[in-house]
């Protein structure tokens, strides 16, 4: 029997557990879940309250249930003095009256809807909206079958999923649920109430030590990256279309920041709004930081979570209002993390422009005490597009776009989904200080391939590196993230971290047998970042059967 049966039983008051003295009983419920605490504080009186609630994290959007769940943790006298982290939700309902957002969403669904664009009708109450929400539904529930497809049905996550999925309101009870959110959201938007509760919760929470801006909380269809409030109220089958937020590579470029760039003052202000939740979250925390209401802020999390979007790059290109934001953050002395997706579309033919003048650098160098930094781009390598002739613009320039002599304290370095070369990579790490302790290295493109590749990356790293020539505890470990099956599902991917360490420290073999992205069965473990219940290891089919990850088929009924 394991902790949480043994303390969700339903306990008399007399139980000797609760006869404990109260710091026994809190290290003893520090082990479990949050669920089984709030479940264990249901059993009765006793149990609530001698088992603290706990909470490190607290969501906020511009909806309702979480403002108000955000504000009642901000002005209660306890609780608020546990918050670590604020997470904004930046995604937003309604991005169907943008066509442009809804085709690269669900591409899929052009073709089907063009009839719809030439309707009379309004996007917001005609047959285009409804037959975009409708199409949108099919196509949820389509990528929740493959993300599914082939697994074991009796899997609890899987099981907890169909059973929603058999449960699906009506489109006509959903569509409008889905324009209530929508207006609900506007109105909020409208007043900047989520953002004035943002600048108070900043000076109601002592202990904060991170903010997160996320456009990709609602992950997919009954699987959220996190169950906000606003989430956790939605009734069993609701299925809409998944809030986003922010534009994605495949809707173009990005768009210009400034109006010095030719950009027409109302091209500027649409582009900004793109980005609403991000820029007013940047503006409030500098404006804090400058008044002193806030004195520090550690860590600063732009998480897209495998989504192919990121922050426009151009506002980093010359000064503006939303680049000193930026440079009151980083330039704390307490700043120790960032975390920074760009949207890199389009950058490579111009040269990395907008990231190599310089700006971009002179911004990350501010940041003199940083300790954590991850970088990761949007975009797919396009082989067929044009690039210029020098080869060192057509990878990312690490060492023009990155201060790395300047963060002689850092322990982290990732790099995600960017257009590399093997050598410049190996050069950029060699530069790092020797506190570094972890690397992450995944879903990187080579844009010399096949010649250049993430192989030859981690035999370039074993030969030119000292790392193997430091203490055991001072040598960093590298993690590397490859793409997954012969369907590419976002945030799914093979995670490799003991056999490069065996490659790089022991003397074992190279993990990556054949070139990019190819590893033997055996080797890595298999995770999906929105789904944690799916990790299991990079196996053979009949190994996934026998540990229940697929199911039995009748060949194998037969053997066994």
């Amino acid at each position: 029997m394991d902790i949480g049966d043994l303390l969700c039983r339903p306990p008399p008051s007399s139980v000797a557990l609760f006869r404990l003295p109260p710091e026994i009983l809190a290290v003893i419920s520090s082990h479990l879940a949050n669920t089984d605490i709030k479940n264990l504080r249901l059993t009765c009186s006793t149990a609530s309250t001698s088992v603290p609630l706990r909470f490190s994290r607290v969501f906020l959007s511009p909806n309702p249930v979480n403002l108000r769940v955000f504000r009642a943790v901000a002005d209660h006298p306890t609780i608020r003095l546990q918050i670590r982290e604020i997470i904004y939700d930046d995604a937003r309902f309604g991005d169907f009256q943008n066509w442009q957002h809804y085709i690269h969403e669900y591409p899929d669904q052009a073709d089907v809807d063009a009839e719809a664009l030439d309707s009379d009708d309004s996007l917001e109450t005609g047959r285009a909206f409804e037959s975009r929400f409708r199409a949108a539904r099919n196509a949820n529930n389509e990528l929740l079958r493959d993300r599914n497809a082939g697994d074991e049905p009796t899997l609890s996550q899987h099981m907890r999923r169909n059973k929603m999925l058999s449960q699906e309101l009506p489109w006509e009870v959903a569509l409008d649920m889905y324009r209530s959110l929508v207006s609900e959201q506007n109105e909020i938007i409208a007043a900047s109430t989520d953002i004035q509760a943002l600048r108070k919760g900043l000076t109601s929470f002592p202990a904060l030590q991170r903010v997160t801006v996320t456009p990709a909380a609602h992950g997919y269809l009954y699987t959220p990256l996190y169950y906000t409030p606003m989430i956790r109220s939605f009734p069993d089958g609701f299925n809409c279309p998944l809030p986003r937020g922010w534009p994605k590579t495949r809707a173009g470029p990005p768009s210009p920041w400034t109006t010095t760039t030719g950009a027409s003052d109302s091209q500027v202000a649409a582009n900004h709004r793109d980005w609403r939740g991000l820029l007013s979250v940047l503006e409030t925390v500098a404006e804090s930081l400058r008044e002193g209401s806030l004195t520090s802020l550690p860590e600063l999390v732009i998480d897209v979570h495998g989504l192919d979007t990121g922050v426009n790059p151009h506002m980093f290109a010359q000064d503006c209002v939303d680049y000193e934001n930026w440079a009151t953050i980083l330039r704390n002395p307490a700043f120790r993390r960032l975390d920074l997706p760009l949207m890199i579309c389009g950058l490579m033919q111009e040269g990395w422009g907008s990231l190599a003048n310089g700006h971009f650098r002179n911004l990350l160098a501010e940041a003199a005490n940083l300790e954590h930094f991850h970088l990761r781009s949007d975009e797919e390598m396009d082989e067929g597009a044009w690039m210029p002739d020098t080869a060192t613009t057509r990878h990312m320039p690490l060492h023009s776009i990155l201060p790395l002599e300047k963060w002689k304290s850092l322990r982290h370095f990732g790099l995600s989904n960017l257009q590399v070369q093997s050598m410049d990579v190996v050069s950029a790490l060699a530069a790092l200080p020797s506190t570094l302790r972890s690397v992450e290295l995944s879903f990187l493109q080579f844009v010399e391939e096949p010649e250049d590749s993430i192989q030859n990356l981690l035999d370039e790293m074993n030969a030119r590196l000292d790392w193997k020539d430091r203490d055991p505890d001072a040598r960093p470990e590298v993690t590397v993230g490859l793409l997954y099956g012969p369907v590419n599902l976002p945030a799914r991917g093979i995670w490799l971290s003991k056999e490069v360490s065996e490659f790089l420290y022991r003397g074992g073999q190279n993990p990556i047998q054949w070139g990019n992205n190819l590893v033997p069965t055996g080797v890595g473990v298999v995770k999906d970042d929105f789904d944690p219940a799916y990790e299991r290891p990079n196996a053979d089919h009949d190994t996934l059967v026998k540990l229940g990850f697929y199911p039995e088929d009748e060949f194998t009924r037969r053997s066994s």
